[in-house]
């Protein structure tokens, strides 16, 4: 497999924010580095994102994240679904957890909906470690994934209600109801 390396943008429906993604694929694994410049007056923020994954996005292995003049949050993922942070202590309220979700990015749902194998109809109960943006609060939650059309388009439930998401040929996002468009 030969280093590849593609850059997306997306810009906030909510907001008109922008997040900028370049991803890096290689044999030993995915790294997708970003930047998201989002809200309005003050509650305006700047972010940078750093997640690593496995080859073809098989499973998390770490997230970075720093909020300009704010907090940082730093977990790594065992693959085996134990989490650690910074200091590498262990974080048991995400044991069995192996899906991440970021608000405020679109980059995350590409290994959620790869690494499952989805047929049409088919809907998955799906534990995540979702992070708050910009507050950057870490939590467990549950969403509800339904495979509408298989690798083209899929249904969300959380707590913002029921939205749709589409995503191209290589699994990357086009589009999500309410929330983000490529640009």
């Amino acid at each position: 497999m030969s280093d590849a390396i593609a850059n997306w943008r997306w810009r906030s429906l909510a907001d008109g924010g922008l997040e900028h993604v370049a991803v890096k694929a290689t044999a030993a694994g995915v790294t997708a580095e970003g930047v998201t410049i989002a809200g309005t007056g003050t509650e305006g923020y700047g972010l940078r994102t750093r997640i690593t994954a496995e080859p073809e996005w098989a499973g998390f292995r770490g997230l970075h994240l720093t909020r300009l003049a704010g907090p940082t949050v730093a977990l790594r993922h065992d693959g085996m679904g134990g989490w650690t942070d910074s200091e590498g202590k262990a974080r048991k309220e995400f044991d069995g957890v192996f899906d991440l979700m970021l608000d405020g990015s679109a980059i995350w749902l590409t290994s959620m909906v790869r690494r499952a194998a989805w047929k049409a109809g088919a809907e998955k109960a799906v534990d995540v470690v979702r992070v708050a943006v910009p507050s950057l609060e870490i939590r467990r939650d549950t969403l509800k994934i339904t495979a509408v059309e298989p690798g083209r388009l899929y249904r969300i439930v959380g707590e913002t209600g029921e939205e749709e998401i589409a995503l191209d040929e290589a699994g990357y996002l086009v589009g999500w109801t309410g929330r983000f468009e490529r640009v």
